[in-house]
């Protein structure tokens, strides 16, 4: 997966203890579907909340419940995005539907492996995890944002489960 230098992908913030880095949203990570980008934004925020604890290596049931809320989240975005492309009749559901399965399966496997204490979620797997999801939206999303729109008529839903 490469991320080009030219994205941004992370704001620096000077912490009263710490330099804090904060995902930041802007429109050259929009799909042109109001209601796609929102669910993207929301994902940006839970990303920061992760990111957030994993540096402050709070406890971990604030943690889990985090990583709880990342992994419903998707899916249900998943979902959502999953029926935006068959509406739109969108060919290249199979690999993009693919990708988001690729996704579910590593956040089960770092779901289980932090509730067992196998492994500690850490910044870095935070980091690799925001780079899928960047990598994602900037080829494989962008490619049915090039395509036909949503019609119209039909109203987006505000993201929220």
């Amino acid at each position: 997966m490469v991320i080009s230098p030219a994205w941004p992908t992370v704001r620096q913030h000077q912490g009263s203890r710490s330099n804090m880095e904060h995902f930041t949203w802007n429109n050259t990570y929009s799909v042109a579907d109001e209601e796609l980008d929102n669910h993207h934004k929301k994902l940006f925020g839970i990303f920061n909340k992760l990111y957030d604890t994993c540096l402050k290596r709070n406890e971990t049931a604030p943690l889990a419940a985090i990583i709880e809320e990342l992994a419903s989240y998707s899916t249900y975005h998943f979902h959502a995005e999953e029926q935006h492309m068959k509406e739109l009749g969108y060919g290249g559901m199979e690999q993009h539907i693919a990708e988001h399965r690729t996704f579910a399966a590593r956040m089960d496997k770092y779901r289980h492996a932090h509730g067992t204490n196998e492994v500690v979620v850490s910044k870095e797997i935070v980091l690799h995890l925001w780079k899928w999801l960047i990598d994602h939206v900037m080829t494989e999303d962008k490619k049915y944002a090039l395509g036909p729109k949503r019609p119209a008529h039909r109203s987006p839903r505000d993201g929220q489960v």
